[in-house]
């Protein structure tokens, strides 16, 4: 007898709806060497037994069997065989990229530490985005941190109350804290990952346009993130996507050149609005600019 025809209930989160770390990825199906003669990769590993190609086509195959399925378990079977692929795949591009640490010189990451970095694939998490040409439309509110040991991102998990003490209190609350072993090592392990993956961002050949040279001299930009992340979409936009990000105003003015370069020479801007910082996010101060 035929099975019945329904299939599962909102089919299209399964792979629309994804996580992980947006900054720490493959984002391009080609492989391509840097210049000619270089061995080392922007996507790291062209030739290899499994290329990125490869393993694109190989989960786009499974979504489309899950998005021809004719029924619920037949489509409950699909998707389990794409995440299992989605899974298995990534771990062999997380294996280029623990290559690309260590040609960095950076050897203190192995497969452990850089799984707790939640590697993100744009090119399988996405496969038929990818397929279709890319993303029509990228939004964005990156975070405007600086990415640097910052005890303010770690102690109010054990302290709902530590951002907003006064300094005396959070050193004393954070001694206090420490003074529990589980803790004081979970407390290590988040200043060597903040560490590590400043070194990551600013050794990697994926962002370039961090460190613009202003009066003939390099200027460092302070590993911000949200210009990290601002540079990614400049990788994950095709020529046809529309982007928009809620910036910090500083970026217009001071940190970025060579971003907002990119702007002007390869882009359209179509809009720029700037936001009086008065009441629209209530717990920032109200020395930020927003854009």
């Amino acid at each position: 007898e035929d099975e019945p025809s329904e299939v599962e209930p909102l089919p299209n989160i399964d792979f629309n709806i994804r996580q992980g770390n947006s900054l720490i990825g493959f984002t391009e199906v080609m492989e391509v060497a840097t210049e000619e003669g270089d061995s080392s990769l922007n996507n790291w590993g062209a030739g290899t037994e499994s290329s990125v190609r490869e393993l694109y086509e190989d989960v786009i195959e499974a979504i489309d069997r899950h998005r021809e399925a004719k029924s619920a378990k037949g489509a409950a079977n699909a998707r389990r065989l794409a995440e299992s692929r989605i899974a298995s795949h990534s771990e062999v591009l997380d294996e280029k990229i623990l290559s690309q640490f260590q040609e960095a010189g950076i050897d203190e990451v192995d497969a452990d530490i850089l799984e707790e970095f939640h590697p993100f694939h744009w090119v399988l998490e996405f496969a038929p985005v990818y397929r279709d040409g890319g993303f029509d439309v990228i939004i964005g509110n990156p975070p405007w941190d600086v990415l640097t040991v910052d005890r303010d991102h770690f102690f109010p998990k054990y302290d709902e109350q530590f951002r907003t003490r006064p300094p005396s209190e959070k050193d004393d609350m954070q001694e206090q804290l420490l003074e529990d072993p589980g803790v004081r090592e979970a407390w290590e392990e988040f200043q060597s990952e903040m560490e590590l993956k400043a070194e990551y961002y600013n050794t990697t050949t994926q962002y370039e346009l961090q460190s613009p040279t202003i009066g003939g001299k390099t200027v460092a930009t302070e590993n911000e993130l949200s210009l990290f992340f601002f540079e990614r979409t400049t990788q994950l936009a095709s020529d046809e996507s529309y982007v928009t990000q809620i910036m910090p105003g500083s970026f217009f003015l001071g940190a970025g050149k060579d971003l907002r370069q990119y702007l002007i020479d390869e882009t359209t801007l179509e809009h720029f609005v700037q936001f009086q910082n008065k009441g629209i996010f209530h717990d920032l101060h109200n020395s930020y600019r927003i854009a």
